[in-house]
């Protein structure tokens, strides 16, 4: 069993529960987050010194988890029993970006053609929620 942090006996759950939570709707989007900070950041000039490159579905998976100090083996879960068609697209999506952003942001059209690709990987994100169950609460 897997304790969640600030949590009691209430908050053990076994690790085919969070893996099947972090796969349901609700938790997909929360994946898009992404995206959505290098998307705003990018369309700010004075934001665009902070733009970071956009990190590949695995480690975005491992940050995410590892701020909650969860166990490494939930994120190589989460990893193993995803959507690989789901994660190739996500990391397609990460690269495109990365490749525009290059070594910085420093232009108002490689700003715009940054905040198109996050635009269109959120658009992906949402839509691919929409076919997942809603389960666990968010």
């Amino acid at each position: 069993m897997i304790e969640r942090p600030n949590q009691g006996t209430e908050g053990k759950r076994s690790l085919d529960e969070i893996v099947k939570e972090y796969w349901s709707r609700g938790r997909i989007e929360d994946i898009g987050h992404n995206f959505i900070e290098i998307r705003i950041e990018s369309a700010f000039p004075g934001l665009w010194p902070q733009v970071n490159p956009a990190l590949p579905y695995k480690e975005y998976v491992e940050n995410e988890l590892h701020k909650y100090n969860l166990r490494p083996e939930i994120a190589e879960a989460i990893i193993a029993e995803g959507d690989k068609a789901f994660i190739e697209r996500f990391d397609a999506f990460a690269k495109e970006i990365n490749v525009a952003i290059g070594a910085g942001v420093t232009s108002k059209e490689q700003a715009d053609a940054i905040v198109e690709i996050a635009t269109r990987a959120e658009a992906f994100i949402l839509e691919y929620s929409r076919t997942r169950p809603r389960q666990g609460s968010r």
